[in-house]
């Protein structure tokens, strides 16, 4: 027995069995070649799918046109705050006047008697 391998006995078997069977030989070789076809369009439809979806997400969402500023948001919650105050006060403020209003009304209907 020699120590180097050799991959003659195994192309002689792999050739002699193609030629005893050569149908199924064919059909291996179709298969994988379909298979091979299967997964690169896979891939390719894959690919596309994507580049496809971003391109859809970039038209709706569009480029960024406007940054935040957070000094500058901070300072319209204060100001949004303010305006809430002022006009709670000026509600209140309003409340209070109506209130004097009846009670005037009320105290000249005693007066006058009616």
């Amino acid at each position: 027995m020699s120590t180097t391998h050799s991959t003659r006995p195994i192309t002689r078997l792999a050739w002699r069995h193609a030629k005893r069977r050569p149908w199924q030989s064919l059909f291996f070789v179709v298969g994988v070649a379909i298979g091979v076809a299967m997964i690169v369009a896979i891939d390719l439809a894959n690919g596309s799918a994507e580049r496809a979806f971003n391109l859809g997400a970039e038209t709706v969402a569009g480029r960024a046109t406007h940054q935040i500023d957070k000094s500058a948001s901070l300072r319209h919650v204060s100001r949004a705050a303010e305006d809430v105050s002022q006009g709670r006060r000026l509600y209140a403020e309003g409340l209070c006047a109506a209130q004097r209003r009846v009670a005037c009304e009320r105290h000249l209907h005693r007066v006058e008697g009616r």
